[in-house]
């Protein structure tokens, strides 16, 4: 079902899109210094990355119009919900992490944590605003 949406919601939509392009474009030009520095291995890092820019291609393309399928803003909750879950097991489970790995991973998590957040709420306000 399309809706209207929310300047809230986009303007989450968008700032997702230019943290994930940031971070991506981050992983692919220094995979092996942030692998060292982190303890993630280069090749965890440089598919990440690309997967990361893809996820923000499909935010941007939904983001710029007034309209949007709310099954594909779930589903960008919902990644970012799965991000947030596997940021999590792996700071608990992942031995090779270094400090600084670890203070990487709690921080990107955090900020993908609220840019989940944002989006559900900027749904929930497309949908009211949609009546």
């Amino acid at each position: 079902m399309r809706i209207k949406t929310d300047p809230l919601l986009r303007a989450a939509l968008f700032g997702n899109a230019a943290f994930s392009t940031l971070s991506g474009l981050t992983m692919l030009a220094a995979s092996g210094p942030l692998a060292a520095a982190t303890g993630i291995p280069a090749p965890a890092l440089f598919s990440t990355g690309i997967a990361l820019l893809i996820f923000a291609v499909d935010l941007v393309l939904v983001a710029r119009g007034t309209e949007a399928n709310r099954l594909f803003v779930w589903a960008f909750i919902g990644a970012d919900g799965l991000w947030v879950v596997g940021s999590a097991i792996g700071l608990v489970a992942a031995t090779m992490l270094t400090p600084v790995g670890q203070s990487a991973v709690a921080a990107v998590a955090t900020v993908v944590a609220l840019f989940g957040w944002l989006q559900y709420r900027g749904l929930r306000a497309s949908v009211a605003a949609n009546g």
